[in-house]
């Protein structure tokens, strides 16, 4: 802040760009030395969500910059940006504009998203959306260089994040441990069977690729370092993945996002525009995903159909039934990891924000080699083996229906 004063003092701006807490602070703090007397633009960017935050201060300040009696000149323009511009003359009442003109991106005045965007959603069980969620994440490697590839994952709570977050992380480790240690013929064929579901063109990069380091958790739990690190990763396609919450819906540019998954449908229009804001920018071609439930559809219909074209371009999209298949040999391991890992959090043995260490988690979730029968031993009878089967597979599935139980408050919602 000292630095920032003395910079103000020592050169003055001609333009300057800055939180509006800041701009309180530098021209009404303490030692403030902000001359704003020969203002000529004054610009607000997502101006429908300042608005409401007014604690600020910063209305105060546009105020007395723009008052007579400090201002030198013409009176400074006010212009304001947001691609939910607020209707409401109450709110608009507070900026004391003269003679104002309101712009629209569309002819009738709604909300619109760019033309390149293409929109899809889903329906799919609740208990299988993070299966989807990986199938979604291969599909878009197949659609671009896999170096190229950016995904941000939207979930509308913090917990939720950071459970599938971890699970993701766990479930790419796991699926490349099996396939070192069972052989790659079964998963090599289920994604031949899924390609030719789909018809996705053979893939530029690999789903190899999307390791347990690729996908990361971004919510507000991490500190403002730790956001800013982890965007420069996704930047550079350190991290491919993004799982967050809504604290990157609206406010952060990230350049060349290939695709937006909203986890769960969202409750209003506005998250909605600006959530699949987030790609298709600068005139590139950008795609989004939402899950929909049977009960939300209606609802989900109605909100697009608010807009000025949502509804019409919105097609479904096909999640082949091999792909959100339970019964894949990792799956269950991976819930019984994700349980551990929470466990672990929750007694403070495990950072939450920090990388997993996938041995740990893992270790007795590896499948082990079948051991040779030994020479001179008989097999036991078909009959048994098959009973012995049944029995295991029985048991298998009451595991994982309580391990759903334990985690469907989080990915129901």
């Amino acid at each position: 802040m000292a630095q920032e004063q003395q910079l103000l003092k020592t050169s003055p701006p001609d333009i300057l760009v800055c939180t509006p807490g800041r701009l309180a602070e530098h021209f009404l703090g303490r030692g403030a030395c902000l001359d704003l007397s020969r203002l000529r633009w004054f610009v607000v960017d997502e101006a429908d969500r300042l608005l409401t935050q007014t604690y600020h201060r910063w209305l105060e300040v546009m105020d007395r910059a723009c008052c007579k009696e400090v201002h030198e000149g013409p009176r400074p323009q006010k212009l304001l940006f947001s691609a939910t511009m607020t209707w409401d003359p109450r709110k608009l009442a507070q900026l004391k504009l003269l003679r104002p003109l309101y712009f629209f991106s569309s002819r009738t005045g709604q909300y619109a998203t760019p033309a390149q965007l293409q929109q899809h959603y889903l329906r799919c069980p609740a208990n299988a959306k993070p299966l989807a969620v990986l199938y979604l994440l291969e599909y878009v490697l197949k659609k671009v260089e896999a170096e190229h590839a950016k995904v941000l994952v939207f979930c509308q709570s913090v917990n939720t994040a950071h459970r599938l977050a971890r699970l993701l992380q766990i479930a790419c480790a796991l699926r490349g441990k099996y396939r070192a240690k069972l052989g790659e013929e079964a998963e090599e064929e289920e994604e031949r069977t899924d390609d030719e579901l789909v018809q996705v063109p053979q893939a530029k990069g690999s789903p190899e690729a999307l390791g347990p380091g690729t996908v990361a958790e971004f919510s507000s739990s991490l500190t403002q370092k730790e956001r800013g690190k982890l965007l420069k990763q996704f930047s550079s396609g350190k991290v491919m993945c993004l799982i967050c919450s809504d604290v990157v819906a609206r406010g952060i540019d990230i350049p060349e996002v290939t695709a937006v998954v909203n986890y769960t449908a969202p409750a209003h229009l506005q998250t909605y525009i600006h959530r699949v804001g987030r790609t298709a920018r600068a005139g590139k071609v950008g795609h989004t995903f939402t899950f929909v439930t049977r009960g939300d559809m209606d609802r989900f219909e109605k909100m697009l159909r608010e807009s000025a074209d949502c509804w019409e371009r919105i097609s479904k999209f096909p999640i082949p039934k091999e792909a959100r298949s339970r019964k894949k040999a990792w799956w269950t391991p991976a819930l019984e990891a994700l349980q551990r890992c929470l466990d672990l959090e929750s007694k403070g043995h495990l950072s939450p924000v920090k990388p997993l260490a996938m041995d740990n988690l893992l270790t007795s979730a590896l499948p082990t080699a079948k051991p040779s029968k030994p020479r001179g031993v008989r097999a036991a009878p078909v009959e048994l083996v098959e009973e012995k089967e049944v029995k295991e597979k029985r048991v298998k599935e009451k595991e994982e229906k309580s391990m759903l139980d334990f985690l469907k408050d989080g990915w129901g919602t």
